[in-house]
């Protein structure tokens, strides 16, 4: 179970007490914990060593947060760099900070990686940076959950569920997207790092990808290719397939949400 720190987004706290909160060492903008499974993110206003990172009203309001490295190239294989970018593959949940002031770290909240990193010309110095996307997780919901919860009659009639076979129809993301803000879900989680955010973000281990963006994907498969049998309860083949659970939501509706 993933470790969920006793913060609200906004918070500010002190580096004491972020070190004894998440078990981590006491300085530096990437702190790995193994006690809690973390890695803390911190972007320093207060130190121009690296590029502040803030959201990018240019680019979906992503975060751009800048890697490790002070001399030469940062690179993806530079310690906590490579932590971060299998952060998807590996669980280690990310949670990030920007300091503004000494000693004082405010709680942007938990993070996802939603994209390959990429190099930049670093302003001050004759090297490239390396700049991270990042997308809070807000409020998440287990995928497999959140599709037992809407129930089977509702997903059929959207077509989020082809119903000849079971499967879980990428094509419909839109319909998926409209129910998570009914529900005010913010990203769907899944199996092995898989998760579907409300801009349309995604990551899947089984896409050609891993990364992208459904809106601007030609094969819109991605989304959930490889992924019936670990996240979908309505495919008999699923490991999450639970055949009471489907006789219930046959004859049940749970949640009703007028898409149109």
């Amino acid at each position: 179970m993933s470790f969920v720190p006793d913060l609200f987004i906004g918070q500010v706290i002190s580096n004491d007490q972020l070190m004894k909160i998440f078990r981590c060492g006491i300085q530096g903008g990437m702190r790995r914990s193994l006690k809690t499974n973390t890695l803390v993110l911190i972007t320093d206003y207060t130190d121009d060593t690296y590029l502040d990172a803030k959201p990018d009203k240019d680019d979906n309001y992503v975060w751009k947060y800048c890697g490790m490295g002070d001399n030469g190239d940062q690179s993806i294989d530079y310690k906590h760099n490579k932590t971060l970018y299998e952060s998807n593959k590996n669980n280690v949940d990310l949670h990030l900070f920007k300091k503004e002031a000494p000693n004082s770290y405010e709680y942007i909240g938990k993070v996802i990686l939603i994209g390959e990193p990429k190099h930049i010309k670093d302003p001050n110095k004759n090297r490239k940076l390396l700049i991270f996307p990042l997308e809070p997780v807000g409020n998440s919901q287990d995928i497999t959950d959140f599709l037992n919860n809407i129930g089977f009659k509702i997903l059929l009639k959207e077509e989020i569920i082809d119903g000849s076979t079971n499967y879980l129809a990428s094509k419909k993301y839109d319909a998926i997207l409209k129910l998570m803000a009914a529900n005010k879900v913010n990203t769907l989680i899944g199996s092995d790092g898989w998760f579907f955010n409300s801009k349309g973000y995604f990551y899947n281990q089984y896409s050609k990808d891993g990364w992208g963006k459904i809106q601007d994907i030609e094969d819109k498969k991605n989304l959930f290719i490889g992924q019936n049998k670990y996240i979908n309860p309505y495919f008999s083949a699923s490991l999450v397939y639970s055949e009471q659970d489907n006789l219930n939501n046959v004859e049940d509706e749970k949640i009703w949400v007028n898409l149109d």
